[in-house]
Formats: structure tokens, C-alpha cells, sequence
């Protein structure tokens, strides 16, 4: 293996790792103590429309009405199934507890995660890191096809990095822009500072 390819390779590790840890976070958009809390509003929420329920059913029976306590509401979900809202009736029924537990059994299976603004944080350190050693390895191969020994570039390797920024001035290094096209842009400022150096 070639020096260049022992680079290329060194950084597509890299790449394939953050890429990895970024779809991990995407994933998972709450940590632990975000899915405890959401669980709990969400009992609590619950348990307020269930004590109405039966609540309003014993009104009703102290009116000679017929009542029932249980309004099953359906949905359609995404997967053709209907879902029934019985949340309330069951938290009324067994307590907000043993709901709750029930709930949180799988918890400590879920990773821990990050809560959002450290996950937005390192979402951003991961963007400008790939950034980085995108370049560096558009760089590489562009190197390895000069040399006659050329090395493929990756199926999901993004157009930006291969195509690069057009400098401030000067031609692309693809080549002149025609004028009736627009110059290629690239959105992330690290990524246009990164491109723009190459040129200097």
C-alpha cells in the first residue's frame, strides 16, 4: 500500500467514526433524563384527563344517565394500525406508579445520550471536524490520480468537497464558471474557508 493510501485510509476511519457517532445523535434526540421527564408529563397529562373522565361518568350516573368512564379514541398510525388512546383509563385505573415503571422498565437499555445543547454542540464539532478531513482526503486522491496510481473516491463522498468553491479570484479549480450558471457555493462556512486556502 502506497503512502497516499495509507493516508486515505487513515482518514476514511476517521470519517466513517464521526459519520457513526453523528447518526447515533440524530437517532437519539433525548437522553435519558429527557425520556424520564417526557414520560412523566406525559402521566401526569394522563392521569388529569382520566380523573375528568370518571369524574364527568359520575356526574352523569348521579343523573340517571347511562355513563362509562372509558373513551376509546383511535388514530391511524403510520404502519395502517389504529391506536387507541387508553393512557388515561389505565393510569386511573392502576396508578400513576405503577404506569410510570412500567414505562421506564427499558430505560437503562436505551443509551445514556446527551441532553439537546450538548447534543447540538457536538453535532456542530462533528460537521466542522468531517469538513476537515473531507478536504484532506479530496486532496489525497486528487494527489493519487496526478501520480498514475489512483484511488476511488467514496460513494457517499458529498460534491461540495469534490467539486470544491470557486476562490475570490480566479477560475475553479474545475475549471472556468460559465456565465450562465451559477458558481458553485458551499454552505458550510469551515468548509468555504478550508476551500479558499487551497487557493492562496
Amino acid at each position: 500500500m502506497s503512502k497516499i493510501s495509507s493516508q486515505v485510509a487513515a482518514l476514511r476511519t476517521q470519517i466513517a467514526e464521526l459519520q457513526r457517532e453523528r447518526d447515533a445523535l440524530q437517532r437519539q434526540r433525548r437522553s435519558r433524563a429527557e425520556v424520564a421527564a417526557a414520560v412523566d408529563q406525559q402521566i401526569k397529562e394522563w392521569a388529569e384527563r382520566g380523573r375528568g373522565a370518571f369524574a364527568r361518568a359520575v356526574v352523569q350516573l348521579s343523573e340517571g344517565l347511562a355513563a362509562s368512564p372509558v373513551v376509546l379514541r383511535t388514530t391511524g398510525g403510520a404502519d395502517g394500525v389504529a391506536h387507541a388512546d387508553l393512557g388515561p383509563f389505565l393510569v386511573a385505573c392502576v396508578g400513576e406508579v405503577k404506569v410510570r415503571e412500567a414505562y421506564l422498565a427499558s430505560l437503562a437499555d436505551m443509551p445514556e445520550g446527551l441532553p439537546r445543547a450538548a447534543r447540538d454542540t457536538r453535532l456542530r464539532e462533528i460537521a466542522s471536524r468531517l469538513d476537515d478531513l473531507e478536504l484532506q482526503e479530496e486532496e489525497l486522491v486528487e494527489r493519487s490520480e496526478t501520480s498514475g496510481d489512483p484511488i476511488a473516491r467514496r460513494p457517499d463522498a458529498r460534491p461540495e468537497v469534490v467539486l470544491g468553491a470557486p476562490p475570490a479570484n480566479g477560475p475553479s479549480r474545475r475549471g472556468p464558471v460559465r456565465e450562465e450558471r451559477e458558481p458553485q457555493r458551499i454552505e458550510s462556512p469551515y468548509l468555504a474557508e478550508m476551500a479558499r486556502r487551497r487557493y492562496e
